[in-house]
């Protein structure tokens, strides 16, 4: 029997590779992502069929009308107020429409949530310009430039397309359909703006998904498998999580949920907290499945951390192969001041990248560019999607010929990618910055498989019950007498008292059975085969 898996925001394929790799009996059908460079990734990796686009627009191509009406309705409007009165400065304009014309410019539009960033405020305000006038200038400047996206010509096959891609997704039933939304809306660092930022809302595409594969006649998904930021449970005093638990209870699903921290959980030595939300359409998958609870925390030193940082990290990398990774005096002359033009500085803070980051197989941080601060877990801290672009973010390491970040290779396999084994980086991508933004943004892929099995074992256990072969086999767990020929005991009547060691030793074989269907589908460390090995031979210990 296999189990189809469909993948939403599949990114470089994390959650793909993590069911993958669990067990063959599941599946991968499709696969959906828009962003390109993450779709190059994925697509080397992977020879299922990649559904590349923006999901709402596949799941409703009218869309694409609705926002043409709107762009031109709203070109009018600006048209009609008074916008050449200001000089901007050019370089600014260009900033401006090159930071705030993303994909998802049009909707944030449409929903009144349209706003400078931040940093262009700033910017602004260094010029002495009206804030609100500056943004109205520049929304006129990138509706004109997005209405040119909206002839006919162009509009009619995109919506074609987007038709196309709406079959495609919904061409075979699913058992299992992944979703790792957008986390930026919900983490710290996105601002926490939830479902009133557009990445917030795309949630709300899994729920249309499920409606029409079970609209086409396929049926919901048997399980959704969901994966955000640790503060999705907390956001808005916890009322966005209320909204999503009850959405998913009105397609009829069952929950299981709970925070899993990547290196407590797995041999990826990484600080890495995320939710893991498993719905079961039927109960008797969800009472197979058991609670989260069940997952063993691996209790490791700090030195087996260490020893694990050091099998995972590439240390063979130097200063000559791979001169952009590394942070010297040259680049950096801020990060390697002398005790003298410390003193001198009139700085509070004192960094020495050569003093300060002084230990093998450990990983620091500049924190806010004032100090410098090793990782009191002893692993690496949550890799960011903005690690490429350089700040407090960036992990450094002390190798054998000085100080360097992370490299790209490093970071996938932080996240359990095995890079040069299981999994390839694409010949024609773009940059290095967007490696580092994919696997900042990826899930780490032991967590996934350690969830996966635990799934695989929960229908296994479901489906197999439902035979008449496997209901018998369950109504008789003791051994009888008529049954001691298993044991070749064939050779005269055996007294009553080896009658009941052979039953007593029988018990303990079935009772090892079972613990074998529990926990084989969830060992993926040394020190869970361990553990069970422990516990076997405490069972055979028992009977002996």
């Amino acid at each position: 029997m296999s189990y189809n898996v469909g993948s939403l925001f599949a990114g470089v394929g994390g959650i793909c590779l993590g069911f993958k790799r669990a067990d063959e009996r599941f599946t991968l059908s499709f696969a959906n992502e828009m962003d390109r460079e993450a779709c190059k990734t994925y697509s080397t990796n992977f020879n299922h069929n990649l559904i590349e686009g923006d999901i709402e627009k596949i799941l409703d191509p009218n869309i694409l009308f609705r926002e043409r009406d709107f762009l031109q309705t709203r070109f009018t409007d600006l048209s009609n107020v008074e916008l050449g009165k200001y000089n901007y400065d050019e370089q600014l304009i260009k900033d401006c429409i090159k930071s705030l014309n993303d994909p998802f410019f049009v909707s944030v539009l449409m929903k009144g949530n349209f706003d400078l960033t931040d940093s262009l405020k700033k910017k602004a305000a260094k010029f002495g310009y009206d804030e609100e006038a500056l943004k109205e200038f520049v929304e006129y400047q990138l509706v004109k430039i997005n209405l040119e996206n909206y002839s006919d010509e162009k509009l009619n096959p995109k919506v074609e397309e987007f038709r196309l891609k709406n079959d495609e997704i919904k061409a075979e039933r699913i058992d299992v359909l992944t979703a790792g939304f957008p986390c930026q809306a919900f983490s710290i660092a996105g601002g926490r703006k939830g479902f009133s930022d557009h990445r917030g809302e795309l949630f709300y595409s899994v729920i249309n998904l499920v409606q029409q594969l079970d609209e086409v006649g396929h049926g919901k998904p048997r399980v959704l498998f969901l994966e955000n930021v640790k503060n999705l449970v907390s956001h808005d005093d916890g009322n966005t999580f209320k909204v999503i638990k009850s959405e998913l209870e009105n397609l009829g699903y069952t929950l299981k949920y709970k925070v899993l921290n990547t290196y407590k959980y797995t041999n990826l030595p990484q600080n890495r907290e995320r939710i893991f939300v498993v719905c079961f359409l039927n109960k008797a998958d969800a009472e197979a499945f058991g609670s989260f609870e069940k997952f063993p925390e691996l209790k490791r030193t700090r030195e087996e951390l260490k020893q694990s940082l050091k099998e995972i990290l590439d240390y063979t990398i130097t200063k000559e192969t791979n001169p952009e990774l590394y942070y010297t005096r040259e680049k950096y002359p801020q990060y390697f001041m002398t005790e003298e033009e410390f003193l001198k500085s009139g700085k509070n803070e004192w960094i020495n990248l050569d003093k300060d980051i002084d230990e093998m197989y450990e990983v620091y941080q500049v924190r806010r560019g004032m100090y410098v601060r090793k990782n009191q877990s002893g692993v690496c801290p949550t890799l960011t999607a903005n690690m490429g672009t350089g700040g407090h973010n960036v992990p450094l390491i002390k190798v054998h010929d000085g100080v360097r970040k992370l490299s790209p290779k490093d970071c996938f396999n932080l996240q359990g990618f095995r890079v040069g084994t299981e999994y390839s980086f694409p010949h024609n991508i773009k940059s290095s910055a967007s490696l580092y933004k994919q696997s900042g943004n990826a899930v780490s892929v032991d967590v996934i498989e350690l969830i996966a099995k635990r799934i695989l074992k929960a229908f296994l256990k479901v489906d197999r019950e439902l035979t008449e072969e496997d209901v018998v086999e369950v109504e008789q767990p003791v051994l009888e007498k008529p049954q001691l020929s298993l044991f070749n005991l064939v050779d005269g009547e055996l007294t009553e008292k080896e009658i009941q060691e052979a039953n007593r030793l029988g018990q303990s074989l079935l009772e090892i059975k079972e613990l074998l269907l529990d926990e084989l589908y969830v060992i993926t460390s040394k020190e869970q085969l361990e553990e069970l090995r422990k516990k076997i031979m405490i069972k055979l210990s028992e009977s002996l």
